[in-house]
């Protein structure tokens, strides 16, 4: 409930879920202060599902977060409860501080070069259709999936005047919608090819009233389904391996890893690249850090000149 009054929606889904989880497995008439490190691994680690495996490390780490939170919040009610009788509290251990989960295997995220980008946008399957336009938010700007469909054409797209942009905002009322975290609530600027290009789609009837990208006879927002199926017929369509199950092939998410990874490359700073992908630059370093410019030479350039400048 606390949650629920303080976070955002999404944030709140997976609180719920996490202690459903921990219901079922111990019961709700378990008292917390006898759960142990060692039960609270084993129900990080039980098998799930038909494959018989436990969650994904991500999966794992989110339900330890909202587990340890949850005892947090417990110890803390409970501290003041037994300070106000006089008594000793009873919960008094965290189990899940020190419980264990798998270790995350990290690989760079799939990317397009420069020109993969330009060859996409300018198929013909692709050029000329609502595709064009969507795939090249996410190239162009760095949008994720759902910032993109919920874009609302006089809202959120702003072509004219010295700084167009797209603006990523929560809505209330029919089709209400919250970004992924509160940082990605943001004004991201495009450059003159993206305006030519949604010009283009607003012009062609496209984009409806409301939304810029609208689902076939009504002015909403496009499915997920529709929009992986948008790119995975693009992709294919120029010649691209299309998802993630065998490790090779591209998604939409491609096209915002190699906006970032670009951007990065040219020498744009992280904090820069942050605040157009919404996330924190800790989160852009670890998972860019293969793309920031080699500096080594050149810091070295610069200290055998400083040396020298200083000695004579």
């Amino acid at each position: 409930r606390r949650t629920e009054a303080t976070r955002s929606v999404r944030t709140h889904e997976i609180h719920r879920t996490a202690c459903e989880a921990l219901v079922a497995h111990f019961g709700a008439d378990r008292p917390m202060h006898t759960v142990t490190t060692a039960e609270a691994e084993a129900f990080l680690h039980a098998p799930r599902g038909e494959s018989g495996e436990p969650w994904a490390p991500a999966t794992q780490a989110s339900y330890r977060m909202v587990a340890g939170a949850l005892w947090r919040y417990a110890i803390e009610r409970e501290a003041e409860e037994a300070e106000r009788q006089s008594v000793a509290p009873t919960l008094t251990r965290n189990p899940w501080r020190r419980a264990r989960v798998r270790a995350a295997r990290r690989s760079r995220p799939s990317v397009l070069t420069e020109e993969e980008i330009r060859d996409l946008l300018g198929h013909p399957a692709v050029a000329g259709t609502p595709r064009e336009a969507f795939l090249a938010i996410a190239a162009y700007a760095g949008l994720r999936l759902q910032e993109i469909t919920h874009l609302r054409t006089s809202q959120d797209v702003v072509l004219d005047g010295p700084r167009p942009m797209l603006r990523v905002q929560s809505r209330d009322g029919d089709h209400a919608w919250r970004p992924k975290t509160a940082r990605s609530e943001r004004d991201v600027r495009i450059p003159p090819v993206l305006v030519e290009i949604l010009r283009r789609h607003i012009a062609r009837g496209f984009a409806g009233t409301r939304y810029l990208f609208r689902a076939p006879g009504r002015d909403a927002p496009i499915s997920s389904h529709t929009a992986r199926e948008w790119t995975r017929n693009a992709f294919e369509a120029a010649g691209l391996q299309y998802g993630r199950d065998d490790g090779d092939g591209v998604t939409l998410h491609s096209l915002r890893h190699s906006h970032a990874t670009i951007l990065l490359s040219r020498g744009i700073s992280i904090a820069a690249v942050a605040d157009r992908l919404g996330d924190t630059q800790q989160i852009v370093l670890e998972t860019y850090s293969h793309a920031l410019p080699d500096d080594e030479e050149r810091a070295l350039s610069i200290l055998d000149r400083i040396a020298r400048e200083g000695g004579r």
